[in-house]
């Protein structure tokens, strides 16, 4: 049970990886028909300064690129269900260390205190 949690949570991540891997930057040129009327054809490639509103000294912060590895980081950190399966896998391997623990052998120390007037219990309180 435990591997099927793992495998969909594990398949969650994977199509979240593969849907926000289509939104990094990149630079895309457009055909005149797609466009509106009176818009360029040509896109610029780099953005100045004064189109940005950032000054020469401040570049203009751009968004970090999500990667695969970036992804899964992200949704192990977010998943609340991934504390609660390793808190059950840490159970069950306590449960099996006690499981284990019943075939080690026990040194056992007793002691009975026995009070009679019969002979043969007394030589039997002797012996044991």
């Amino acid at each position: 049970m435990i591997g099927r949690i793992l495998a969909s949570i594990f398949c969650l991540v994977l199509i979240g990886a593969l849907f926000f891997s289509g939104c990094s930057r990149q630079e895309a040129t457009w055909s005149a028909s797609v466009l509106p009327a009176g818009v360029p054809a040509e896109a610029p490639t780099s953005l100045s300064p004064s189109t940005t509103g950032a000054t020469a000294e401040e570049p203009a912060a751009l968004p970090a690129l999500l990667t695969l590895d970036r992804a899964i980081d992200e949704a192990l950190a977010a998943s609340p269900e991934l504390e609660q399966v390793k808190q059950r896998i840490q159970a069950a391997s306590e449960q099996v260390k006690q499981a284990e623990a019943l075939f080690y052998p026990r040194l056992v120390f007793t002691e009975d205190y026995g009070l009679t007037d019969q002979p043969g219990t007394a030589f039997m309180y002797i012996l044991v």
